[in-house]
């Protein structure tokens, strides 16, 4: 969590609300925090609205590499393209 923080630290002023969550989620994923419950406890842990996070998750999961960021397998983890 320590990383995630830095991390939002660093782009805190440059980067809105999305892209903020979009870097919880990629970190989260990479770290293998990777349900959807998790990344949420992590995003709230963080100061993010659960809602939004989940929001974004599903918008930007699918099986196209093109299209998406991340896809979920048949155990409910998600993982990069």
């Amino acid at each position: 969590m320590k990383d995630l923080r830095e991390l939002l630290a660093s782009c805190s002023s440059t980067a809105n609300s999305n892209d903020q969550v979009y870097l919880i989620i990629g970190g989260c994923i990479t770290a293998e925090l990777n349900t959807k419950l998790r990344i949420c406890q992590m995003a709230k842990a963080l100061g993010r609205d659960t809602r939004h996070v989940a929001a974004v998750l599903d918008s930007r999961t699918g099986t196209s590499p093109k299209l998406h960021d991340w896809y979920v397998d048949s155990e409910g983890r998600y993982w990069l393209h």
